[in-house]
């Protein structure tokens, strides 16, 4: 009896942690993941290695896009915050972020949390923002959400 008290007590934690997720967008549209979780202990791909793939292969970058994609759309008329984008508005947006070398003006940076890593591309003291939230999935870096800022 003690045993099958114990497994349904095991069980029932278990699925208490399943279904859970607590990433949710913020008031200014960037994407604020649960905490707790930390992927720096999994042994997945290189993000550095990832991210140039990713943006000079449009064969490979659709492999890692599970459409629609939720993100922020500051051209959108209604629904800013929690647009989803579709493959072909998201190709006629992105477009112009993988030529990002050819403007001068153009910073970017990775920036590393505990559960994502966002690539940000933005012009200083402009309305210019993009932002890209990789996760891993099964320890391949995955595209989650996509904010477009150009104001």
């Amino acid at each position: 009896m003690k045993n099958k008290l114990i497994i349904l007590f095991l069980l029932i934690l278990i699925s208490c942690s399943f279904g859970t997720n607590n990433d949710s967008i913020s008031k200014s549209g960037h994407m604020n993941v649960q905490e707790g979780k930390n992927y720096q202990n999994q042994k997945i791909e290189n993000f550095k290695m990832f991210l140039q793939k990713f943006i000079n292969d449009s064969t490979f970058r659709y492999t890692r896009i599970q459409f629609p994609i939720n993100g922020y759309n500051s051209d959108a008329e209604t629904n800013k915050k929690n647009y989803k984008w579709d493959k072909k508005e998201w190709d006629f947006y992105s477009k112009i972020d993988f030529q990002y070398k050819n403007d001068e003006n153009i910073i970017t940076e990775i920036v590393d949390n505990d559960t994502t890593k966002v690539w940000r591309l933005y012009k200083k003291q402009s309305g210019y923002d993009i932002r890209y939230y990789f996760k891993p999935i099964s320890k391949k870096w995955n595209l989650v959400y996509y904010s477009y800022k150009n104001y």
